[in-house]
């Protein structure tokens, strides 16, 4: 249940679209078909043990996926938008994708990219996140 809600919670403005029935229809088909499972962030996990539980962990039942979007509004409440925060999936952690200037960030993960990432896919999938537009088109 908390990956699904991951996955709801980390598209950008999604709790513009909490009353928008197409995209409760399309969160819900995603958790009754475990494709928050098989999301691009899921290739992080290729190497670990973590993978084999979460293929393995038994579907969703309809009403769980019903408890997680029935939760999304309180998470929606919680969103600070002045600094662009909201609570993490983990207990008392906050995120945000706007706090720090896009280059600090960039040239940030590049470093930790450079310095400690020796998984080829985890590296990839990270260089790929963090590319500005205007890199991509060279």
């Amino acid at each position: 249940m908390s990956r699904l809600s991951y996955y709801i919670r980390s598209n950008p403005s999604w709790w513009l679209h909490l009353n928008d029935p197409t995209y409760l229809a399309t969160w819900q088909n995603v958790g009754l078909t475990d494709g928050y499972l098989r999301s691009r962030e899921m290739d992080i996990f290729e190497d670990s043990d973590d993978l084999y539980v979460l293929m393995n962990a038994p579907p969703l039942t309809e009403r769980q996926i019903r408890w997680v979007l029935s939760e999304l509004s309180s998470y929606a409440a919680q969103i600070d938008h002045v600094i662009g925060g909201q609570p993490s999936c983990f207990e008392r952690i906050w995120e945000s994708d706007t706090l720090m200037d896009p280059r600090f960030t960039q040239q940030l993960c590049k470093e930790i990219e450079k310095r400690f990432l020796s998984n080829e896919k985890v590296r990839n999938t990270c260089i790929r996140q963090l590319k500005s537009p205007d890199e991509e088109t060279r």
